[in-house]
């Protein structure tokens, strides 16, 4: 019994050294409640407590609904114990579904709208018009309270006023108040009747820009952070399913016992996905 509550001590003091915050495990089978509960840690499993049972469809969406930044094809692979391009193929083909869900909300109300850059690291010119990396836009709709409740962030191919005046007629309702800085492709905003206003980053005006793009400079780090921290690596050409899947989980955060639900009966709606067009370029928009 000694060598038992020896262990126990030293297992209790090696979690103490985690954050709370970090302690969260992924495993095939939720039979671990007893470790939970003693050390303090989170079990997220698409399957319950049973060892003989096999994951499905709606398992895996289970699982990547619980984790907080997602899970790559990879540790799906390891968790479920299937090959990698079957653990690609689910996870892609769910990316698609909320892709394609978000794609159908138009922000309104009040909208905040920056442009930014996601890539590896490239040598020579940085931020904008550097080499090498994807661009892309950023909105955030805002409550009277002025609290995020919608964002879309979408693969452009330019910054220019006719790609901006696309972009808007399909993702913002008419008449929409949004704030940018002074990019002149945001200049496109009005010719798809949107109401638009500008600030410039300045020493005058640094104040009142930073609390004006507060929400959606937020929002492009924790992107930037949540694909950085999850995935070795992805293709441009799918990065639109990637910002899907991470729009779909913001838009869902006050409604976490409905996410399940919907991308369940969206992935029944949908039409079947072979391999040859999910490993196509994904549609920008």
């Amino acid at each position: 019994m000694q060598k038992l509550d020896k262990l126990q001590l030293d297992i209790k003091q090696q979690f103490a050294k985690i954050p709370a915050s970090q302690r969260v495990i992924v495993t095939s089978h939720d039979a671990f409640q007893y470790f939970s509960r003693d050390y303090d840690v989170t079990f997220l499993a698409p399957q319950g407590t049973s060892t003989d049972a096999e994951a499905n469809a709606a398992d895996v969406a289970k699982i990547i609904n619980q984790d907080k930044n997602s899970i790559s094809a990879l540790e799906l692979k390891r968790k479920l114990g299937i090959s990698y391009n079957a653990a690609w193929r689910i996870k892609h083909k769910l990316m698609q579904v909320m892709k394609e869900h978000d794609d159908n909300r138009k922000l309104s109300n009040i909208v905040q709208l920056d442009d930014a850059y996601i890539g590896g690291k490239q040598k020579g010119k940085r931020g904008r018009g550097a080499e090498g990396k994807t661009p892309f836009v950023s909105a955030i709709s805002l409550n009277e309270e002025g609290h995020p409740i919608y964002m879309r962030l979408s693969v452009v191919s330019c910054f220019k006023k006719q790609e901006i005046t696309d972009w808007a007629k399909k993702h913002l309702k008419e008449k929409t108040l949004v704030i940018s800085d002074g990019l002149p492709c945001f200049n496109g905003l009005v010719a798809a009747d949107i109401i638009h206003g500008s600030l410039s980053k300045n020493g005058k005006e640094l104040h009142q820009y930073e609390a004006a793009f507060h929400w959606v400079d937020t929002m492009i780090g924790n992107v930037k952070n949540s694909i950085k921290g999850t995935y070795h690596a992805i293709r441009e050409k799918h990065i639109p399913r990637y910002f899907g899947e991470f729009c779909f989980r913001f838009n869902y955060r006050f409604r976490v016992e409905d996410i399940f639900n919907t991308l369940i009966k969206c992935g029944a709606k949908s039409p079947p996905i072979p391999e040859r067009l999910l490993t196509l370029a994904e549609s920008r928009w």
